[in-house]
């Protein structure tokens, strides 16, 4: 399977990119293992935004963005483990998923991120409108978090070979409705990453 459906995007204003850039930095936060002392929930094997392992070398190599570097390097660790995950699932049909959505908008997202990481310097916790602070590790209110994504009826998704497969939200649904459901199908949390994905 291929990532990435036909663009189904309009031109985004910056709110749904926002949004879309949370939930994105929001799972690959959570994804990563992290330290011995606050582990997450190690789904891809990086330690690139706490401030007592991978932060603080970026820390001293980036002082101005090194919050928005390791929030990028951990969403670009997570769009490889779908990468691999969609590779294994095989055949013909194309794959959204939560860090692949449509071509239009993954680049749309890249020039976001450009533009609070380079241009904006504004830090992460005011740009975004974050759901959960990323200011501590709690396993609970973060699996709450991802669930209030969406509703369960449009994150509903049978669990399959290689992830987690969401139903069709039909024809009038947004990116960001793509989005959501994908984020709110990550519920129950497991131990490896489930990867949510649509078919289209």
């Amino acid at each position: 399977m291929q990532p990435h459906a036909a663009s189904t995007a309009s031109a985004l204003t910056p709110d749904p990119l926002d949004e879309l850039l949370m939930w994105q930095l929001l799972v690959a936060w959570g994804g990563e293992r992290a330290n011995e002392a606050e582990p997450r929930l190690a789904w891809w094997n990086t330690d690139l935004c706490d401030p007592d392992g991978g932060g603080d070398f970026l820390a001293r190599l980036l002082p101005i963005t090194h919050r928005w570097a390791g929030l990028r390097g951990a969403r670009e660790a997570a769009r490889r483990t779908e990468l691999r995950a969609m590779r294994a699932l095989g055949g013909a049909q194309r794959v959204q998923s939560l860090f692949w959505l449509d071509r239009t908008t993954d680049e749309a997202l890249e020039e976001r991120i450009d533009h609070y990481a380079v241009h904006a310097q504004r830090a992460p916790e005011e740009a975004l409108p974050w759901t959960y602070a990323l200011d501590r590790w709690d396993r609970a209110r973060f699996e709450a978090a991802l669930a209030g994504a969406s509703d369960k009826k449009s994150s509903a998704y049978e669990a399959v070979s290689g992830g987690r497969r969401v139903r069709s939200l039909g024809e009038g649904a947004t990116v960001v409705d793509r989005a959501r459901a994908l984020v709110g199908a990550l519920v129950p949390l497991v131990d490896a990453y489930p990867m949510p994905f649509l078919l289209g």
